[in-house]
Order: C-alpha cells, then sequence, then structure tokens
C-alpha cells in the first residue's frame, strides 16, 4: 500500500513540475564585449581620455537595460589585465551566448588629426569626423544572423537621432571597407577577429568617434550613453522575437568554462610612452601620437609604415 501511494504522489506531481519548465521564460544569453581593457585602454580622445572608459559606461548601460527584460541574460566580456581577442570569443561561446556585442568608440586616420594642449597636455583631435557604424563579418559562421542584427541595430541608432559616418569606406589604404547598408550604417569586415572567431552572430558598434572634440563631450554625458544602450537593447529583443530563434554556441557544450575563464594572463608593457590606438585603428594600421614622459609643445609623430593585412592585425 505504501508503494501504491507513494507513485500515486509521484505521478500526481510530475505534471505540476512540467508546468513550472514550461512556464520558465527562456533566457538568451547575449555577451557584451568591453572593446579594450584598463591595461590596453584603445584610442585617445581628444581631451584624453582612454577609449576604454567610453566602452565600459556604454557597456554597464546596455547590461542594465538588457537585465531589465524578461528573456536577455546579459555577460559582460571584460579584464582588468590583457585579454586576446579570440579569449573573447572563446568566454563567449562558454558561456552559451547566442549573440555577440563588441562596444568600441572610433577615431580616424592619423592624417587627419590636428594637435592642440588640454590641460598642458599635448593631444589631438579631428573635429570633421563623427558618427557611429556597425560593422560585420562574412567569415563568422553565423554571418546571415550577424548582418540580419547588424541592420536591426543601425536602424534603432539611426532612428534615435545618430547618423552614420562613412570614414572607413574612403578609398585609401588602411580603410576602404564596403558599405553593405548605407540607411542602417553597416560596413562589412571578413577579417576583424572578434567578428570571425565568434562562433554566434556577432557585431562590433562604434559608438561615436571621440576625436572629434563635440562628439566626444556627448559621448560622455549619461544621456547619449543610455539612448546607445537603449538603441542596442531594443535590436536585441527585435533579434529574439524571431520565432525559435535560439543559436547556442556549438563549442559551449564541449568547452569547459573553466578552462577559458580566469585565464593567466601576461601583463602587458607600459603604454605610458606609447599613444595607443583602438581595435579599428590597429587593423587598419592607424598610427597615432606617441607621448613623451616629459610633454613638448610639439607631440612627436609615430613612423608610418606599411599597412598589415587583416589577417596580420589579429591581437589588441
Amino acid at each position: 500500500m505504501k508503494r501504491l501511494l507513494a507513485l500515486a504522489a509521484l505521478l500526481l506531481c510530475q505534471p505540476l513540475g512540467i508546468a513550472r519548465d514550461i512556464a520558465t521564460p527562456v533566457k538568451h544569453v547575449v555577451a557584451l564585449d568591453i572593446g579594450h581593457t584598463p591595461a590596453h585602454p584603445g584610442a585617445i580622445s581628444a581631451s584624453g581620455i582612454p577609449e576604454y572608459e567610453f566602452n565600459k559606461a556604454v557597456v554597464e548601460k546596455i547590461n542594465s537595460a538588457l537585465s531589465a527584460t524578461s528573456n536577455v541574460e546579459p555577460y559582460i566580456v571584460t579584464s582588468s589585465d590583457t585579454l586576446t581577442l579570440r579569449g573573447r570569443t572563446r568566454l563567449a561561446a562558454a558561456h552559451r551566448a547566442e549573440l555577440f556585442i563588441a562596444i568600441h568608440h572610433d577615431s580616424v586616420q592619423d592624417k587627419y588629426l590636428h594637435s592642440w594642449e588640454v590641460d598642458g597636455q599635448p593631444q589631438q583631435y579631428a573635429d570633421e569626423f563623427s558618427g557611429y557604424g556597425v560593422f560585420f563579418s562574412r567569415k563568422n559562421t553565423e554571418s546571415e544572423a550577424s548582418l540580419e542584427f547588424a541592420r536591426l541595430l543601425g536602424d534603432q541608432m539611426a532612428a534615435r537621432g545618430f547618423h552614420f559616418s562613412r570614414h572607413h569606406a574612403e578609398p585609401i589604404r588602411g580603410e576602404n571597407r564596403e558599405i553593405v547598408d548605407d540607411e542602417a550604417g553597416v560596413y562589412r569586415f571578413d577579417n576583424l577577429i572578434v567578428l570571425r572567431t565568434a562562433q554566434m552572430p556577432a557585431v562590433l558598434l562604434e559608438c561615436g568617434v571621440i576625436v572629434n572634440r563635440v562628439e566626444e563631450k556627448l559621448l560622455l554625458t549619461s544621456e547619449r550613453q543610455q539612448k546607445i544602450a537603449d538603441a542596442v537593447a531594443a535590436a536585441v529583443k527585435q533579434f529574439f522575437s524571431t520565432p525559435g530563434r535560439l543559436i547556442h554556441s556549438p563549442a559551449a557544450a564541449t568547452t569547459p568554462v573553466a578552462s577559458v575563464i580566469g585565464p593567466k594572463l601576461t601583463p602587458m608593457p607600459s603604454v605610458t610612452t606609447t599613444r595607443p590606438r583602438s581595435l579599428l585603428q590597429r587593423v587598419f594600421s592607424k598610427r597615432q601620437t606617441g607621448i613623451s614622459a616629459t610633454p613638448s609643445p610639439v607631440p612627436p609623430r609615430a613612423t608610418k609604415s606599411a599597412s598589415p593585412s587583416d589577417d596580420e592585425a589579429e591581437e589588441p
């Protein structure tokens, strides 16, 4: 009799458990990649602020916006030290991310930069350039989905009053990127490492040009950062509104999380004597100004060299 009662109780509990499983909303994991790190902070703004600080502020607002939704779980990809581009996408795959969004802020070719001083320190600016850009790679394993999300994101940015910066399409050495959607502001960049190696749809958003003195001030405001975050969140919501949209990384089930989380990091050389460059600048070979330990009225210029191929610029 006791066995029959136990069996009956088990059968009665099973439908409740199934109902609970059905009621649990699906959480789509979205990897938010903060471009660069404190040790390797990327480009320098017109007033001397590292790009990493801009990237971090925007990602924090995107994280809050996505966390407030019922079906998205954001995961921030970052490190207090150096982190390779492939390491970033491995972390995203290990956390079963279904979408990878790299957040960056833009600069320009060295020949367009002008010198000025801020608080007695030499800095550089280029007020002729402004605006955002979204990049995707045809070499991504989910290239069509990447392009789909890139267009959604670009449309959301444009709808909020942001304008597309077309300077990466200029037919000169280090630029000449194909614009695949002029209205949405989408570029194709096949060999950009974080996009090519991601095992899920991936885009890189350049939020604005921080060497533009007017745009830099706007990008530092909480209001502008929130508008960017709202655009990203709206695009993510649209992307996952497609019925059956679930693109878990193939590597997620086989890659132990412990093997890629908390890797042994090698400290980067000091960056105080060389003006850092953004991710896209490294690929585009945008040589920025070197800043000497003792400020001088005229900043010393780095020597121009031949632009590396996309495949050569694999690490930040």
